[in-house]
């Protein structure tokens, strides 16, 4: 009895297993608490259900671990309401030179391009120089706009 008992807690711990591996759970300390947690209802469920089929013999064994979830907060309308408006002067002002902050505009966004190793003191592979709008010419770039994916947004641009 106790064989089956401890394969039958065996199934549900690999149960649980998979489900948090299908479930895209990552390695966070509260996600760990929380199937732990979980484990030790469904290991508590099972001893009582185990229990229960001992003293009747038509009861099943069955244990149930829904999976977690992680919730992920998209910035809102008023997140982009806040920031500065640019235009073309202001956008101007921040050319990374003398010690000025590095912005370049793309589509309506203006990005902080200062902490970019390619945009050296303003700089863009010798051709580009911040304090400009270049909506138009990353399209043609190698790269594209993709490359400012990491780049912090600190204004909107409208020329």
């Amino acid at each position: 009895m106790k064989t089956s008992f401890i394969k039958k807690l065996s199934i549900v711990a690999v149960f649980v297993l998979a489900l948090a591996v299908l479930a895209g759970c990552t390695a966070q300390t509260s996600q760990v608490a929380a199937v732990t947690a979980e484990a030790a209802t469904a290991t508590t469920a099972a001893t009582a259900t185990t229990a229960a089929a001992t003293a009747t013999p038509t009861a099943k064994p069955t244990a149930t671990v829904a999976p977690t979830a992680t919730l992920t907060v998209a910035p809102t309308a008023t997140a982009t309401a806040a920031l500065p408006t640019f235009n073309a002067a202001d956008l101007a002002k921040y050319n990374g030179q003398n010690g000025t902050s590095a912005y370049i505009a793309v589509d309506g966004k203006v990005y902080d391009v200062t902490n970019v190793p390619q945009w050296m003191n303003g700089n863009h592979v010798g051709r580009y120089q911040a304090g400009v709008d270049y909506t138009d010419a990353i399209k043609l770039s190698p790269h594209g706009i993709g490359m400012l994916a990491g780049v912090p947004v600190v204004g909107i641009y409208q020329p």
